[in-house]
């Protein structure tokens, strides 16, 4: 199999972007609108407004956390689809963001996974999280390639594609 240089990558996803910044940049506003409304609509529903103590911060900040994230998982995931849309040169509408709500219990179930298991390993050690979180970072693009899979074996083949690829998805 042929590997594209990272140079030669970023510069096709330059030239595709090419006529489209506006849209990205829109895409990615808006998500951080709508994260942020969210935020400040969840944090006095949660009561983490009221908090006291070191233990009750540390813990309303996870549940607010988890909420946010799973709930914002369907955005996330149709920005993502989009921004990789532009980069490959396809020319998607505005409204492919919130596609990924048709099928919402699917990512929301996605992100649960995916927060459940990189804490896990984060809570191991700093490092072994960091890690994972490279293993776990195709999820979203194989679940946009492979409708069929289910969350899990789409997190299996992450794991199985960036195997020896990590140090390279760094650079």
């Amino acid at each position: 199999m042929h590997m594209i240089d990272n140079q030669t990558m970023k510069h096709n996803a330059l030239e595709n972007l090419s006529g489209n910044w506006g849209k990205s940049v829109l895409a990615v506003f808006l998500f951080a609108v709508i994260s942020t409304a969210l935020t400040l609509l969840t944090n006095p529903l949660l009561g983490l407004d009221e908090i006291t103590t070191l233990k009750e911060d540390i813990i309303a900040n996870i549940q607010g956390t988890l909420i946010n994230y799973v709930l914002l998982m369907p955005l996330y995931v149709g920005t993502t689809w989009m921004l990789q849309s532009l980069v490959q040169g396809e020319r998607p509408s505005f409204g492919f963001i919130f596609s990924p709500f048709r099928r919402f219990w699917r990512y929301m179930l996605t992100g649960l996974i995916l927060v459940v298991l990189l804490t896990f390993w984060t809570l191991l050690l700093v490092i072994p999280g960091i890690i994972k979180f490279y293993s776990y970072s195709q999820t979203l693009y194989i679940l946009r390639e492979h409708p069929d899979y289910s969350p899990l074996d789409a997190i299996r083949e992450s794991k199985e594609k960036i195997q020896g690829f990590k140090w390279r998805y760094l650079y």
